[in-house]
């Protein structure tokens, strides 16, 4: 199955490419980080909130129960 042969590293290419593309193509003003920048203006708390969440993911600075990237494929199933 094509699933069993995606590794981990192959998805961040994939990640960083399309950021890449997004802020090249991106009209003025429109930038992934300038869109972060109007979140934090409107909400603070939950910008923040989802940003460190997703570092804490990423390092696995997190408990795997009370981390909800690692229990989104149990939910889904």
């Amino acid at each position: 199955m094509w699933r069993s042969r995606i590794r981990a590293g192959h998805l961040w290419l994939v990640l960083v490419g399309v950021v890449t593309v997004l802020e090249v193509i991106a009209p003025e003003g429109e930038l992934l980080s300038e869109g972060v920048d109007r979140g934090l203006e409107e909400h603070p708390l939950l910008v923040r909130a989802a940003i460190i969440i997703t570092a804490l993911h990423l390092i696995n600075g997190l408990p795997q129960q009370l981390d909800p990237f690692a229990r989104l494929p149990r939910v889904w199933k």
